[in-house]
C-alpha cells in the first residue's frame, strides 16, 4: 500500500495540482488530508495562488482516494461542497498498524504517547515531525504544503509497506528531497 500524506494547503491552487501530478506518478492507494483545505486562516497571508473553488474541484475528483480529517480553518460549509467527511479524528487500520488521524489543533485527543503498532498522524503545526517513541509508537507531521514554518520548504509524506519518507520540496525548481526516512520495523529515534 502507498499513501501520500499532506496537511495544511490554505486554499492554494499549485498545492492541489502538485497532489494531482504525485497521485499520477506514484498511483496511491490513498491520499491522507490532515486539515486546512480550503481557507488561509487569520494567521497566514493569502497564499498567491488562493483558489479555493478549483481546489473543491480537485479534491472532489480524488474523493475515492481521500481520507480526511477537519482543520481549525475548515468551516461547516466545507462539508457542503466537499463530496467526501471530515470529522475531526479518524481511526485506520493498515496492516497490522492503527493510525489515528487528526489535525493536532486539539492537544487533548492524544493525551497519551502511542505505543507498538500505533501511527498518531497530525499537521497544524506547519513544522515537518516523524518520531518513533521507545514503545515502537510514531508520530508524523507532514508539515505544510503552503505556509511552511521554521527554515524548511514545503513538505509532504509519502508511507508505502516497509518506510515513511518526509520530502521537502519548492514549486519554482520542482525540486523534491528526502528529508528522512525510517522503516515501519526498527525501534529508533528520528527528526
Amino acid at each position: 500500500m502507498k499513501i501520500l500524506v499532506c496537511s495544511d494547503i490554505h486554499g492554494s491552487r499549485r498545492a492541489g495540482e502538485y497532489i494531482v501530478n504525485l497521485d499520477k506518478e506514484n498511483n496511491f492507494d490513498k491520499i491522507i488530508v490532515l486539515g486546512d483545505f480550503l481557507y488561509n486562516g487569520p494567521r497566514n497571508k493569502v497564499p498567491v495562488d488562493y483558489d479555493p473553488n478549483s481546489l473543491i474541484s480537485i479534491y472532489n475528483s480524488m474523493k475515492e482516494k481521500i481520507v480526511a480529517v477537519r482543520g481549525n480553518c475548515d468551516a461547516d460549509v466545507d462539508l457542503m461542497v466537499l463530496d467526501f467527511n471530515i470529522p475531526k479524528l479518524r481511526i485506520l487500520k493498515l496492516d497490522q498498524y492503527n493510525l489515528f488521524l487528526t489535525h493536532g489543533d486539539d492537544t487533548s485527543i492524544f493525551s497519551e504517547s502511542p505505543k507498538d503498532k500505533e501511527v498518531y498522524l497530525k499537521g497544524h503545526t506547519h513544522l515537518p515531525l516523524m518520531y518513533k517513541n521507545e514503545d515502537g509508537g510514531i508520530v508524523l507531521n507532514p508539515g505544510s504544503m503552503t505556509f511552511p514554518k521554521g527554515s524548511l520548504k514545503k513538505s509532504f509524506i509519502i508511507m508505502d509497506d516497509e518506510d515513511i519518507k518526509l520530502y521537502e520540496f519548492d514549486y519554482n525548481n520542482d525540486v523534491i528531497e528526502v528529508l528522512n526516512t525510517f522503516s515501519f520495523v526498527k525501534k529508533e529515534y528520528i527528526y
